[in-house]
């Protein structure tokens, strides 16, 4: 257990006075089912195309995704920003002004 607490201390020293900005995908939000097929792949694609999702959940990290803009498809293109536990105030306010000042939310009109 030494371990895991020493990696969670430097996790935290490391983060003290950081947001962490990543992408979400590589590039605009796919179709449905289409990131469940690269998870699953024989190919192992995920390892190519998620890098940088999974690190909040594996490290335990407060993170926001924010869209930022769109494709030439009009599918969004998202951000996700993360820093160490308790900094979830900051991610909020960051995330509200990355908000503003990019598109923020907007629903998708092309399936409705």
């Amino acid at each position: 257990m030494a371990i895991f607490e020493k990696g969670d201390a430097k996790l935290h020293d490391y983060l003290a006075n950081r947001v962490l900005i990543f992408p979400v995908y590589h590039r605009g939000a796919p179709e449905h089912g289409e990131v469940y097929k690269d998870i699953f792949s024989i190919r192992k694609t995920f390892k190519k195309y998620m890098p940088f999702i999974a690190h909040a959940n594996v490290w335990g990290l407060p993170a926001l995704v924010i869209p930022v803009g769109t494709d030439e498809d009009h599918m969004p293109i998202s951000i996700q920003i993360m820093s160490m536990n308790g900094n979830e105030d900051l991610l909020f306010k960051l995330g509200e002004m990355l908000e503003t000042h990019f598109r923020g939310y907007a629903r998708s009109q092309l399936l409705d």
